[in-house]
């Protein structure tokens, strides 16, 4: 069968479709930022017209029907230590008769 050239411009959208990402912020109430950000790692469709890139409602609606997960990581219990740990702090924690030498001896 052969490949019509309007089936392969036929995924691309029109000049008409194309939007800013200011525009796609104002639809969107995301951030312009937090849309380049998305534009950058791949997660919203784009195009470079220029030095400016652009997208499409479409691809906003689509970015925001998936399941996110918004709003403020949880944070840690206050009783547990910040990690990573540095090594003087773990060895601290150690008894001091636990600590064993290369040589098969106590540490004191």
């Amino acid at each position: 069968m052969p490949h019509d050239a309007d089936d392969s411009l036929s995924d691309q959208p029109s000049l008409n479709e194309l939007i800013s990402l200011r525009e796609a912020a104002e639809l969107s109430g995301l951030s312009a930022g937090h849309l380049r950000l998305l534009v950058s790692r791949g997660d919203l469709w784009r195009a470079k017209m220029g030095r400016n890139w652009v997208t499409t409602a479409q691809a906003v609606e689509e970015y925001l029907a998936q399941d996110r997960r918004p709003g403020p990581k949880p944070k840690k219990p206050r009783d547990q230590p910040n990690f990573p740990r540095s090594p003087l702090d773990i060895i601290c924690d150690i008894p001091y008769n636990y600590i064993r030498l290369p040589d098969g001896s106590a540490f004191r």
